[in-house]
């Protein structure tokens, strides 16, 4: 018997059933899936709400807001201990925000270490975003934000 398994992040990886056991084949090969119709997003915040405003800055935020764009439902998460962080605050903001299990980042700016960061853990970033968050969803929604190609930021320490 030859079920498929779905996993996070756009991948799936075939899997073999052999009585009760799973076993996964030695060559797997993920396939890239349509993204779906629903989606966690952490919105870098100055609030925990829907109607707080957007923070611009990636790793120095307040807070992240993280939605299920399917059925709304939203937490905030503290980004407190990063606010006055020597250096490193964008990249364990977003290792943060990898284990809040998102897909997706909106903010204002992104810098370099942060956006490699995300990146690399296949985490869309959309930068240049303004206003409450539920507007910032509102325009992803709409389409109206572009996902970044790039750090739009130096980093402080480069």
């Amino acid at each position: 018997m030859h079920i498929t398994l779905f996993l996070n992040r756009g991948h799936s990886f075939p899997i073999l059933l052999k009585g009760k056991e799973f076993i996964q084949p030695k060559k797997v090969c993920p396939l890239t899936l349509e993204r779906s119709e629903t989606m966690k997003v952490a919105i870098s915040s100055r609030g925990q709400t829907l109607d707080s405003m957007m923070e611009p800055r990636f790793g120095r935020c307040s807070w992240f807001v993280v939605v299920d764009t399917g059925n709304g439902e939203h937490n905030a998460y503290s980004n407190e201990i990063n606010l006055s962080a020597a250096q490193g605050a964008g990249i364990q903001a977003a290792q943060n925000v990898t284990h809040y299990g998102v897909e997706a980042v909106i903010t204002g700016q992104c810098g370099p270490k942060a956006y490699k960061t995300l990146k690399v853990a296949g985490i869309k970033i959309f930068s240049g975003a303004d206003g409450t968050v539920s507007e910032a969803l509102e325009k992803l929604n709409g389409g109206l934000l572009e996902e970044a190609g790039e750090a739009d930021v130096e980093g402080h320490w480069m």
